[in-house]
């Protein structure tokens, strides 16, 4: 499944492991800082509100 396909909570993991040099597996879980449910169904590739960010503390990024 390519990154495109992947709901964004799941964007936001991998692209920290990347950073980060590390197994995605290996990361914290998402759900300790932000609930995944939530934050896919703000940012689902269906219903995106234009010019929305949303920051929150995540593995030292």
């Amino acid at each position: 499944m390519g990154r495109d396909e992947m709901d964004i909570s799941e964007q936001v993991i991998y692209t920290v492991a990347d950073v980060h040099g590390e197994d995605p597996t290996q990361l914290p879980q998402i759900e300790e800082t932000i609930s995944s449910d939530a934050l896919n169904d703000l940012f689902h590739k269906d219903n995106h509100p234009p010019d929305t960010y949303i920051a929150f503390p995540y593995y030292d990024v």
